[in-house]
This record gives C-alpha cells, structure tokens and sequence, in this order.
C-alpha cells in the first residue's frame, strides 16, 4: 500500500507544474484585477508541494538532501538565537528554499524522456508568451526600456526579469537536439531579442562573463562553435534593433573614457560585505548572521509592508540605503542597478552568515559537479552565481524557479543514466 502510494506521487506532476505555472504568471493575473497578496499564494502552495510529493524525497540524491537539510538547520538556529519572528523563519524558509525544493522534487520524480521533453516545451512556451507580450508592449503600446514587462507586468525588476527568464529559455533550446536547426535558431532569435527591446544590457554582461567562465572551466573545443553562433545571433538581433530604435541607448557612456569611477563603484558594492560586517555583535553573528530577514535580504525589503505579520527587522536596511545612496553610481537613481549595495549574496551572508552562504552555494557547486559532462546545467549554474553577486534575482521567484525546473530536468536525466548503469554494471559483474 506505502509502495503504491509512493509510485503515484513519483509519477504525478501536475501539482509542481501548477506550481511553476502560477509563480510565473501570477503578475500577470493581478494585473487582470486579482488582489495583490495573490502575487504571494506561490510561497502557499510550495509547501503543499513540499508535504504532497515529501516521498519522492527518498529518491533524492543523498548530497542534495543532507545539505538542504542543513541549510534548513541554519535558518533554524539562526532565528532562534537572533530572536527573529517565528513569521521571519517561515517566510525566509520559502523564499531562500523555494527552488531548492521545486529542483529535489523535479529530480526525484518517475519521468520518461517523453514526460521530460514535454515539460521543457511547456517551459519554452511560457518563455514564446513573455516574447508576445514584449513585442506588443514595445510595438503597439509603444512601451520602451524599463516600461517593457513582457507578462512580469508591475514587477519592480520586470524588464531584467522578462529578459533573464527569455535567456534562460535560449539556452535550453541552444543546447536540445529534439528541435530542427532552422526552428531553434528562430525561436532564440525571438527569445534573445526582449534583452534589446526591454535594454537591459547589464544582463548582456553578465551573460559574456558566464561564457567566458564557462569556456575556461570546460575547455572543450566543440563548445566554440555553438558559443560562437549564439553570440552571433546576438550580434544580428542587436544590429537590427540598432537601426529601428534610439541608437543612444546602446551607446555605452564613459565620461571622457574615465574608467575609474565605475570600478571604485565597483569596489564600494563589494565593501557591503564589510558594512554588513560591522554590525555583528559577536562571534556567531559572523557563523550563522544577523537572523532571518535583519540584514537586506528580499525579506527584509518585504517584511516593512506587512506589519500586521509582526516581521522583525534591523535598521541596517536603512543604513545600507544611506551608504548606496550617497554614491552617484551606485545611487538607485542616478546609477546603475550594476552598481546597486543590495544583492543576493550580500543579503544570504548578511541574514544567516558565512555558514548559511557557503551550504547554499555548496547546493549548487554539488548540482554542477554532478552534471559535469552537461552544458545547459554548467551554464545555467554559472549565470546563477554570477548573478547573486549582482542583483536579488535569485530571490524572484519567477526567474530562479523557472531556472530550477529546467535544472530539475536536467537532472533527472543524468541521475536516471547513472541509475541504469550502476544496473548494468550490477547484472555483469563490474
């Protein structure tokens, strides 16, 4: 009967699914006129998920499962010991966790390859939907820059977050081998393409410096020619939208060819790790931080607009926006989000310290060590450090799960190969 049981869960995703559809096209829903809070029922039904598919965890690759385990027990620890909110540990229980628990779960669960590749293609399609809407709200609204949401509509980060999500979704398709050439090369064309209408050129950037890592880690020489014909599409998308719109944004603005002001920009956000630094009061506020959502974390920027939660924080948040403010390129209005003092990896040290930052990038350092012969999940795992170190984007649930599932994909594939094999090398005696 418990086998039973267990079969059906592994075999169900239509609950995770919902999941992943629902985060990604909740603004969208609220913009139609669903209250607000609605933007919030995703972190909801991920514990629902966590309970529902909680025996398929038995499945899950041991070095996963142990870490999230003990990323768990540091939040724990550290909520208690900081006297955080019992709403504090919850709320930054799902948000931290959140794509940690879609990937184990995707990972974990009984898929044939047909059951894989349709869920990438449902992926892609939601990624063909951020595209239309871009395009109508670029040509028809007549919306330029950061006013081109795509279906991420009133998101505060919505034009970076429609162009990651849209990257995330090139990649993939660089990479499948189900997919005609001419057909892949059109849809990436498209997908890449809201990058430009939406200008978000700081997440060009970040892109070349997860290629350039990517090639020195890999070094393998078949990946220079499709590195090569990505970024060549790059270069046509971007010379066709160069002659059909303002040419001045893509003019990148040195003052007289002075680089050094943007590199000590560059510098004083990295001394957020030391401005942060300075208001641990002891030892263990360096071990396991400041406690859930008391530094400037995602939680810490929400938990001041639901008081009614009783959501504890610090005055470091204020601080820290004091400091950023009174620096031209690092202002959050007269500089670059580039530049910007709050950001994912500042706001993980800040909240559960150096104990909590290295167990959840040792998460993903074990996925990629993992997956060492699989590009998608490489590249994937690269832009997502790469970008922790910039934006809070690992902390919007839109594009970090949306990355999660397909990482949980891919996943799932290695770890059902290593099974079969392990199989055979049983049966023959190896």
């Amino acid at each position: 009967m418990i086998n039973k049981r267990i079969n059906q869960v592994q075999e169900n995703y239509n609950l995770i699914l919902a999941f992943i559809f629902l985060v990604i096209f909740s603004r969208l829903f609220v913009s139609f006129g669903l209250p607000k809070i609605f933007n919030h029922f995703h972190y909801l039904l991920i514990i629902i998920c966590l309970f529902y598919y909680f025996p398929v965890f038995k499945f899950v690759e041991k070095k996963l499962l142990t870490n999230f385990i003990l990323l768990n027990l540091v939040l724990l620890i550290s909520s208690i010991f900081n006297n955080a909110s019992i709403y504090n540990y919850i709320a930054d229980t799902v948000i931290v966790l959140e794509p940690i628990i879609v990937l184990l779960i995707i990972s974990s669960l009984s898929l044939t390859d047909n059951n894989i590749n349709n869920l990438k293609k449902i992926l892609l399609f939601f990624a063909l939907i951020n595209t239309l809407f871009a395009y109508y709200q670029y040509y028809i609204q007549g919306l330029r820059a950061d006013d081109v949401h795509g279906i991420f509509i009133n998101l505060g980060t919505a034009p970076h977050t429609a162009a990651a999500f849209n990257f995330v979704a090139a990649i993939i398709l660089a990479f499948e081998k189900n997919f005609l050439k001419s057909i892949k090369i059109l849809f990436i064309i498209l997908f890449l393409s809201v990058t430009f209408l939406s200008s978000t050129l700081t997440l060009i950037l970040c892109f070349f410096s997860s290629i350039a890592f990517f090639i020195l880690i890999k070094k393998k020489k078949s990946l220079f020619k499709i590195i090569f014909y990505f970024l060549l599409l790059y270069l046509f998308i971007l010379i066709i939208i160069y002659f059909v719109q303002d040419t001045q944004i893509y003019k990148i603005r040195f003052s007289e060819g002075n680089f050094i002001p943007y590199i000590n920009a560059l510098i004083y956000k990295y001394k957020t790790f030391h401005f942060i630094s300075e208001e641990f009061q002891n030892f263990y506020n360096y071990l396991i931080g400041l406690g859930p959502g008391h530094s400037i974390s995602r939680l810490s920027l929400m938990s001041q607009e639901y008081d009614f939660l009783n959501f504890t924080y610090s005055e470091i948040i204020n601080k820290i926006f004091y400091l950023q403010q009174s620096e031209y390129l690092n202002n959050k209005y007269t500089g670059s989000s580039f530049f910007s003092l709050f950001y994912f990896a500042v706001g993980i040290y800040g909240d559960l310290g150096l104990i909590g930052t290295v167990l959840y990038y040792l998460f993903w350092l074990n996925i990629f060590l993992m997956s060492k012969n699989n590009y998608k999940i490489s590249l994937l795992i690269l832009n997502i450090i790469i970008l922790s170190l910039i934006f809070q984007w690992l902390e919007e649930p839109a594009f970090i799960n949306y990355v999660a599932f397909f990482i949980g994909l891919e996943l799932n594939k290695i770890l059902k190969e290593n099974l079969a094999k392990d199989n055979k090398n049983k049966v023959t005696g190896y």
